[in-house]
């Protein structure tokens, strides 16, 4: 509170008023009542003794004078004895006299009470601590230097807000634009964004500051943040394809595996690869018409997958846990596998199953029916169901494969382009320009084909690979690596 600190009274004060003076003897019920006389003037002797015994153990020492020096803590006066009631001065008093158990004294007064009750006041403010004797502590000297507050540091300056200096732009590049845009407007910048164009999981996020990070700025200067549209598919993570070597056969291309960095090594000769989800095995139909597992890193620690004692199997694919596989016999069947080779089970009959793809469920495969040329997919415990058929009429769907989200499949058909179909049952629709083949997805859900404007059929197109949104929009080059067939993915490490 804001009083003025003459007016105000010291805790010695304040404890003296509640204690009074030195406590009031006991007058007798028969004495005669003594005349009022006018009080000495107060000294600081005069004090009580509960007054000076708080005063002396308080927490924080007190400035208290000495009696021969002048002092603005006055002591409350000592009062005179109330007179008695009853006795006067001539006769004895009607109350009668008192006995030795009797609270009577003074005319029914209780003399011991008020020291009491100071003292009860002395204990609490005593158990109240160092705060309380803070609270109560005397005024300070008038000539006692005052507080000085600290100044704030340069760095606490340039956070504060606009009235605390300039700022200096640190690195925002990836950070949620709407965000970093608030926080510099409450540094008292100016912000301007400009959208540009960026790939799909940099869709809303700062692609770069004007000025560049590092700059000091002052208050009301303008900032210009860059923010991504998401205009552009993207595809990163390691991938694996077959590349068709002339003069070989189909189950004798070169497996093809580039890493995130884009350095490319082949890992073995075979056809349709696989890659597992954390990106450590590569599967894929050997010469000799069995599914083969070798390390992505080097093509090194070969194992053999399956073992049929007649026909062939193929188009081997990982589960989403990466603990199954499923492929398809030219005899007949799709089947299920552990990825050790135990645990083989057959979870349907149905023969000429082609190019098979796991949904993200893991209990849903995707397949061309050689039956029929249509899109099917049949369930873990063989409930089949016919999706699409294809949209050129006497032209068969190829490679359907389905999208990270679930929600859609994509296909080619044997003579090009490349289609969606929305599961949910929203059709088919076009998104593919004229030589697009051999379609897959990203991880970051681009779809990816591969380019070549002079393949007549599917089997025979090899080309660079491309990569766009699903809508058909922001198509670009994402790398010249030559394909002979789908793109498979695993996600990139921390994606």
């Amino acid at each position: 509170m804001n009083r003025d600190p003459a007016a105000r009274p010291s805790a010695t004060a304040l404890l003296l008023r509640l204690t009074g003076a030195t406590p009031h003897p006991v007058v007798a019920a028969d004495a005669a009542p003594a005349p009022p006389t006018a009080p000495p003037p107060p000294t600081a002797t005069q004090w009580s003794p509960l007054a000076r015994a708080d005063h002396a153990s308080m927490p924080r020492p007190l400035d208290v004078p000495s009696a021969d020096a002048p002092t603005s803590l006055t002591p409350a006066p000592v009062l005179p004895p109330p007179p008695a009631v009853g006795p006067t001065a001539s006769g004895p008093t009607s109350a009668g006299p008192t006995s030795a158990g009797s609270t009577r004294a003074s005319g029914g007064r209780r003399p011991w009470l008020r020291p009491a009750l100071a003292a009860a006041v002395v204990v609490a403010v005593a158990a109240a601590g160092v705060g309380l004797a803070v609270g109560l502590r005397d005024d300070p000297p008038a000539n006692a230097t005052p507080p000085v507050s600290p100044t704030p540091s340069a760095s606490a300056s340039a956070s504060a807000g606009p009235s605390a200096g300039s700022v200096t732009l640190t690195d925002y590049r990836g950070r949620e634009s709407t965000l970093i845009v608030a926080r510099l407007r409450r540094a008292g910048l100016t912000v301007r964004t400009v959208s540009e164009p960026s790939v799909t999981s940099a869709r809303g996020r700062v692609l770069d500051t004007t000025p560049p990070s590092g700059t000091r700025v002052a208050p009301g200067s303008v900032v210009v943040v860059k923010v991504g549209d998401g205009s552009r598919a993207e595809a990163r993570g390691w991938r694996v394809f077959p590349r068709y070597a002339d003069g070989a056969s189909m189950n004798g291309s070169p497996i093809i595996v580039v890493d995130p960095a884009g350095t490319e090594h082949q890992v073995g000769v075979g056809d349709h690869p696989s890659l597992s989800p954390d990106a450590s095995r590569v599967i894929f139909t050997g010469t000799d018409g069995e599914i083969v597992s070798v390390r992505t890193s080097d093509g090194g620690d070969p194992r053999q997958i399956t073992d049929e004692p007649d026909g062939s199997s193929d188009y081997a694919t990982f589960s989403p846990d990466g603990r199954t596989i499923a492929y398809a016999r030219n005899i007949g069947g799709i089947f299920l596998i552990n990825t050790d080779g135990s645990g083989r089970r057959r979870i349907s009959a149905l023969r000429d199953a082609f190019e098979l793809s796991f949904a993200p469920d893991g209990d849903r495969l995707a397949y061309r029916s050689g039956r029929d040329q249509a899109l099917h997919v049949v369930r873990r415990d063989g409930t089949d169901t016919t999706l699409a058929t294809s949209p050129v009429a006497g032209d068969g769907i190829a490679e359907p494969t389905w999208s990270p989200d679930g929600r859609t499949i994509a296909f080619s058909t044997a003579t090009g382009g490349l289609y969606l179909y929305t599961v949910d049952g929203g059709g088919t629709r076009a998104v593919g320009p004229p030589g697009s083949w051999h379609p897959s997805w990203s991880p970051q859900g681009g779809l990816v084909y591969v380019q070549d404007t002079s393949a007549g059929r599917f089997f025979a197109a090899t080309g660079p690979v491309r990569v766009r949104n699903p809508d058909g929009t922001g198509d670009s080059l994402l790398d010249t690596h030559p394909a002979s067939g789908p793109v498979r993915w695993a996600a990139p490490t921390g994606s």
